[in-house]
């Protein structure tokens, strides 16, 4: 198995990129950081002074989620990824408190004073959002990664979540509150890798577990198996144990050559590590190209991830220069792939091949004219990708379609927050409330914690 940072599962991956995108944005502050807020905790003020807010100018502490919430979907509405109706804003609003700011988030770490309310960057934030460019739909103003900031000491009471509450280490234990604590040695207990010392791993108790402890990777000739991963230089093979990366000239198998090289086929029927291509060689899968590289489908070569700069050809994989879309690509699945060339967007009103040829936020939409830039289609609408529709949506059997939430039926099985599963036998599927901890996932969204690792609801912890 993977560590836990390749094995954590994608975080609700719809087509309006923006909901998610703006979420994880506003999100956490790393341990141990720095106070990046105009206070700061060495300036001789006692945290909790200020911790609601209450004697600081901004939006005190009761009022924050509710006014940052309405700001980031006014600017969803705003830019057109959301209809200007008084259901959109409330499912909005509904999301966010259900997944970041509400009352089960940080704001209850705040009155438990494990982390720091910065009334004043709430404000800073929410100013932010309003003037915020609609072609950056994809972040969020600074200010709202500064609104909380770590406040729990080491051995104190931590609860745990997306925003880091320790100011030295991380928050771990198998109870709750959990525990401020360096990063933990061989044989304690962890919830993630992040929560073990560095070239330690968490191993999982069992398949259903969202606990373990911390473990190292096995070595040379040691033992291996999908929860017992090798150390890096090494593959799981023969025996189940660990065995060095082939070199360049060595027999292999699929996934046992060295970082530089990949295991290709000969014309004997057996299989050798050659060294990794380089750009414009010809290849079948990105495996076989250079780490900087990826393998182009549209003509078979490898090519830079980017930045492309302008004039060069591109696909939808590459990157290009600040600035710059890659323009007359193919999005229809059943068309040819086709290659296109970096250069400035297409603005609102203007010819387009796909939503890749426009300026961000807007999408191509073909209402028998060949496609013109505009706002994100409505529900029910034409759509060949997610990115055609508004947030909170997505494109199903070519047409619009939005996300059911809590309570809703869920033909699709995906949900806006929460699982979609039966709640009485003999009913269809509808959105259920968040699942608790050790329950079957596939996405962070399906879980109270927010954390779906390994298939698995992370327990959450709440104050």
């Amino acid at each position: 198995m993977a560590p836990e940072s390749m094995r954590r599962s994608t975080s609700f991956a719809i087509g309006f990129a923006a909901g998610l995108a703006l979420f994880w944005a506003c999100g956490p502050t790393s341990p141990g950081q720095k106070d990046g807020g105009p206070h700061n905790p060495g300036d001789g003020q006692d945290a909790g002074t200020w911790t609601d807010g209450g004697n600081q100018p901004g939006i005190p502490l009761e009022s924050a989620c509710g006014t940052i919430n309405a700001a980031r979907c006014g600017f969803l509405i705003r830019c057109g990824l959301l209809p200007d109706t008084d259901d959109a804003r409330r499912r909005c609003e509904e999301y966010y408190s259900a997944i970041d700011c509400g009352p089960a988030r940080w704001p209850s770490r705040v009155k438990q004073g494990t982390l720091r309310y910065d009334a004043a960057r709430a404000q800073d934030c929410v100013d932010g959002w309003t003037a915020r460019d609609c072609a950056d739909y994809l972040g969020a103003p600074p200010a709202c990664a500064e609104v909380t900031h770590p406040a729990a000491p080491l051995e104190a009471a931590c609860y745990g979540g997306l925003r880091a509450e320790c100011t030295q280490g991380v928050c771990a234990g198998a109870t709750c509150p959990r525990h401020c604590r360096l990063a933990a040695p061989v044989g304690q207990v962890c919830e993630l890798d992040s929560d073990c010392e560095p070239g330690l791993y968490c191993q999982r108790n069992s398949a259903g577990s969202a606990a373990g402890v911390c473990a190292e990777f096995s070595g040379d000739k040691e033992p291996c198996s999908a929860g017992r991963p090798c150390a890096a230089g090494y593959y799981c093979g023969e025996l189940a144990v660990c065995h060095p990366l082939r070199g360049v000239g060595q027999p292999c198998a699929p996934g046992t050559c060295e970082p530089s090289a990949f295991c290709s086929w000969t014309a004997d029927g057996g299989s050798i590590c050659l060294s990794r291509l380089g750009e414009g060689e010809p290849c079948t899968d990105d495996g076989q190209c250079r780490a900087d590289l990826i393998c182009r489908t549209e003509d078979g070569t490898c090519a830079p991830k980017g930045p492309v700069p302008e004039g060069a050809k591109c696909s939808r994989r590459q990157t290009c220069a600040a600035g710059l879309a890659c323009v007359g690509t193919q999005t229809d699945p059943f068309a040819p792939p086709v290659l296109g060339t970096c250069a400035p967007p297409r603005t609102a009103g203007e010819a387009c091949t796909s939503t890749w040829d426009c300026a961000p936020p807007l999408s191509c939409a073909d209402h028998g004219d060949g496609g013109v830039c505009g706002p994100r289609q409505p529900d029910g609408a034409k759509c060949t990708t997610d990115l055609d529709c508004q947030a909170f949506s997505r494109c199903i059997n070519a047409s619009c379609t939005p996300l059911p939430s809590k309570g809703e039926p869920c033909p699709g099985g995906v949900c806006l927050w929460g699982s979609c599963g039966v709640v009485d036998a003999g009913s269809p599927p509808v959105c259920r409330p968040m699942a608790a901890g050790n329950q079957p996932c596939t996405r962070d969204t399906e879980c109270a914690s927010l954390r779906c690792v390994f298939g698995t609801c992370l327990v959450a912890c709440t104050p």
